[in-house]
């Protein structure tokens, strides 16, 4: 479900442009600091 919105970030990425959605919170930093993602629609 995610392959397609994905794609788009990472054709936006490397063509520098921006995008609206902010990907900052799915950085790997956030195993380290420990601010991870739940999501509640996850069976």
């Amino acid at each position: 479900m995610v392959a397609p919105r994905t794609a788009i970030l990472v054709a936006k990425h490397l063509c520098n442009e921006q995008d609206d959605l902010d990907i900052k919170r799915f950085s790997a930093d956030r195993y380290r600091t420990g601010e991870l993602l739940l999501e509640p629609s996850v069976v």
